[in-house]
Parts: structure tokens; C-alpha cells; sequence
């Protein structure tokens, strides 16, 4: 029950950070105004742990795909782990 209910947040996370990533790429998106702060709320502080070390010269940043692929292993992992004691 846990484990499923687990699963579902870190999809829904997941999402998440995929449309905000997709906005970043439209140029008239107001961060200022929801949804979009709360995107920005929800998401910003992690990728930022990323994005220190995955920044391209050209401006470019590897962060919501090395952000994305860690949820994902963390997700696989913890889901895992909890369905295997019967949480």
C-alpha cells in the first residue's frame, strides 16, 4: 500500500518536472504568476542541486535529465525495497 502510493507520488513528480522543463522553453511564460510559480516552487530547488554541475558552455543544462534519472532510480529502488517487506 505504502510502496504504491509512493510510486504514484514520484510519477507525479516526475510530470512535474517534465512540463516545467518544457515551459522553460517557451519565452512569454510568467514565473511570476501561477501555475507557474508553483511549478517553479515545487521543482527549482532540486534541479538546482544539479544544475551547479551539469552546465554547458553554450548555456545549455544537463540538469532535468541527470535530476530525472536519479528520481527515477530512487523511485525503482525505495518502491522496491518497501513491496519486498510488504509495505
Amino acid at each position: 500500500m505504502i510502496s504504491r502510493l509512493l510510486y504514484q507520488a514520484f510519477e507525479i513528480y516526475w510530470w512535474i518536472i517534465i512540463i516545467k522543463v518544457f515551459l522553460e522553453w517557451i519565452p512569454n511564460v510568467n514565473w511570476d504568476k501561477q501555475p507557474a510559480k508553483t511549478l517553479a516552487l515545487l521543482v527549482d530547488p532540486y534541479l538546482e542541486i544539479f544544475s551547479k554541475f551539469t552546465t554547458l558552455q553554450n548555456g545549455l543544462s544537463l540538469s532535468p535529465i541527470i535530476a530525472l534519472i536519479l528520481l527515477r532510480l530512487i523511485q525503482v529502488n525505495l518502491v522496491a525495497l518497501l513491496a519486498h517487506y510488504g509495505l
